[in-house]
């Protein structure tokens, strides 16, 4: 489970992610530039990631071939990686909302 919190106050942004088991204090406009950035390539990776179990798991000759473990292992990972992703989109909308209200 990935819990991030993020706090805003006029000139710092402050991230804590249980995943990485980091937290970051980014002030300006730079340093949240590259937080969004970087958000961005991880919910790119993650949509790489989805897709990939997505096609093993809809493909029946893996299925039928696969023990079962593997089966829903794949599963149990697949709906774990989107709720990561729809936990980093909504991270990103809060980042680029607080740098659009900032601007």
């Amino acid at each position: 489970m990935v819990l991030t919190k993020n706090w805003f106050n006029s000139t710092t942004l402050i991230v804590v992610d249980s995943q990485n088991r980091s937290v970051r204090a980014l002030g300006g406009g730079t340093n949240v530039a590259d937080e969004i950035t970087r958000v961005r390539k991880q919910i790119e990776r993650l949509s790489i990631d989805i897709t990939s179990k997505q096609l093993l798991l809809e493909d029946q000759t893996f299925r039928d071939r696969a023990p079962e473990h593997i089966v829903k292992g794949l599963e149990t990972t697949l709906a774990e990686r989107r709720t990561e992703s729809e936990k980093l989109k909504e991270r990103l909308e809060q980042l680029e909302k607080n740098v659009g209200g900032a601007a």
